[in-house]
């Protein structure tokens, strides 16, 4: 029955998580380490982005290029996709839609970038080197590193997300319902023993590449209560075998799908 109950607590952590996919309701309960906040100053909009670094805009943006396809499902429920005017090419929706591809999201087509003259890229930073982003930057384009990637830091970056799109509103309904979900599920597994936690095998995309535990994917599966059995991998992402995971025995398996 309890390892009944925190598979169905997996999912829907995952389903609240993954709400800035859909719709305008909320995400993770707690506020995270990197506090990604926004304020307004005399000088504009001013936020920190999930790279810890300070950002100010003097107005909303208007235009924007992202790699980040959670991001872009954001601001289609926020009412604000016509703010894109270019996308990673993973991004395939708002392809289909018209919106230029300007390369993958590991692999930035910086040129294009440049040609379209957004005012911000949000991406990943792990993925934006040191001279491209000055590349942008030098062009008076910003670098935004908004990630909704990672449960203990969603709610302050769809904070920020609303403060420099000015979808203040629609980013506050977004925070209010994934704080009452995650408040639920917290309360319904606060007296789950640590031995009747369910071992969970978290796959990404990649088939066999699972996540440790400095990542998002560890996040949901232990704010669900269950053990994720990569936790203590080296590697963020690592690749694993299928007798591996056998060798662990998990008694659920996440994978992430993509259409």
């Amino acid at each position: 029955m309890k390892t009944k109950l925190i598979c169905m607590a997996l999912l829907a952590t995952m389903a609240v998580s993954l709400t800035a996919c859909g719709t305008s309701g909320g995400s993770s309960s707690t506020s995270g380490e990197m506090n990604t906040s926004s304020a307004v100053q005399s000088t504009g909009i001013t936020i920190i982005d999930s790279a810890g670094r300070e950002v100010t805009l003097e107005k909303p943006l208007e235009t924007v290029v992202t790699f980040n396809s959670s991001l872009y499902d954001t601001l289609v429920s926020f009412g604000a996709a016509d703010t894109v005017i270019g996308v990673g090419d993973s991004i395939k929706k708002a392809i289909a839609d018209g919106v230029p591809s300007v390369g993958a999201w590991n692999d930035p087509n910086i040129e294009k970038i440049l040609e379209l003259k957004p005012d911000a890229v949000i991406t990943y930073k792990s993925y934006m080197t040191d001279e491209n982003e000055k590349m942008l930057e030098d062009a008076g384009i910003k670098c935004i590193y908004l990630e909704l990637s990672k449960a203990d830091q969603v709610t302050n970056e769809m904070t920020s997300l609303g403060k420099i799109f000015g979808e203040e509103e629609q980013a506050q309904k977004y925070v209010d319902f994934c704080n009452k979900y995650n408040s639920l599920i917290d309360e319904r597994l606060k007296n789950i023993k640590e031995e009747d936690r369910v071992k969970v095998y978290y796959e990404g995309y990649t088939d066999y590449k699972s996540a440790n535990s400095t990542t998002g994917g560890h996040q949901l599966v232990t704010s669900a209560g269950g053990i994720n059995i990569a936790a203590d991998e080296s590697t963020e992402y690592p690749e694993i075998s299928d007798e591996w995971v056998l060798e662990q025995n998990p008694q659920a398996v996440v994978k992430l799908v993509s259409n």
